[in-house]
């Protein structure tokens, strides 16, 4: 299958995402809930990508690339994109983590969209919203024993 990212013509094998071609490409991107043992959801929206004859940006892990695709990564509006989401991430995010584990993807990101996490001090948050599963940040996820 051949298609051009960022205006360079690719040939990969058939059967891939638009963010695998990306990364093949040698292209980063950032995308963080990308795990290659999950099932992609295209939830996140930091590796949205323009398609010609896309309406709008498209999740590059959920969407297969096609014959003919021709891909932009890095738009002044995908980037301000990203710099949002990071920048809604970061707000309550703890900076001395940032410090304390620089190599970490996230804290990459943040630094090179120029984000920094939070120095306040806050309550912890606990989520009790859903029926089976309580958040709390201390103790990231703990499934209730109630069922």
């Amino acid at each position: 299958m051949r298609l051009t990212i960022n205006g360079r013509l690719l040939e990969l094998p058939s059967d891939v995402t638009v963010l695998d071609a990306i990364h093949q490409a040698g292209i980063r991107l950032p995308a963080l809930c990308h795990d290659s043992r999950m099932k992609a959801s295209g939830n996140f929206r930091l590796c949205l990508v323009e398609i010609d004859g896309c309406e709008r940006p498209v999740p590059s892990c959920y969407t297969r690339a096609t014959e003919g695709m021709q891909i932009r990564t890095h738009t002044p509006e995908l980037e301000a994109g990203r710099k949002a989401i990071l920048g809604l991430l970061a707000q309550r995010y703890p900076d001395h983590h940032l410090r304390q584990w620089p190599d970490k993807p996230f804290h990459q990101w943040l630094r090179k969209y120029g984000l920094a996490g939070s120095t306040a001090e806050s309550e912890i948050a606990v989520d009790e919203s859903h029926p089976y599963i309580i958040h709390n940040e201390r103790i990231s996820f703990q499934i209730c024993s109630g069922f």
